[in-house]
């Protein structure tokens, strides 16, 4: 799994390429891990380039969630994959997370609007 962390102005977009699985989770987990003093910025997840998640993938990102909502923020995630879709969607997690079907609309979104997909 490749990770590519990108700061903009007001957020921190990190992409996601390859497979996220028991393997690789602990890089992904320290990839989004913030100090304890840092100032929690909007979050961006892009899983458009992600092939694969198992359940240990999933798991750190709703560990994740809980984590930057402590924290008063939220991850915000970029799916477009159906497959991927329809795993959030099976285990109710589109219901728990704000996903977006591209980074540009994720970009385009304040944090008081309504998710992107339906």
């Amino acid at each position: 799994m490749d990770i590519v962390v990108t700061d903009r102005e007001d957020v921190t977009v990190v992409a996601l390429s390859g497979e996220l699985d028991f393997s690789n989770v602990e890089r992904f987990v320290e990839a989004l891990s913030l100090p304890f003093d840092a100032v929690i910025r909007r979050t961006i997840v892009d899983l458009t380039a992600l092939r694969f998640v198992d359940s240990s993938g999933l798991n750190a990102i709703v560990v994740l969630q809980r984590r930057y909502r402590s924290g008063g923020t939220d991850l915000h995630l970029v799916v477009k994959d159906p497959r991927l879709l329809r795993l959030f969607q099976i285990t109710g997690l589109d219901q728990v997370f704000r996903l977006f079907p591209s980074l540009q609309v994720a970009l385009g979104e304040n944090s008081g609007g309504k998710p992107a997909l339906a």
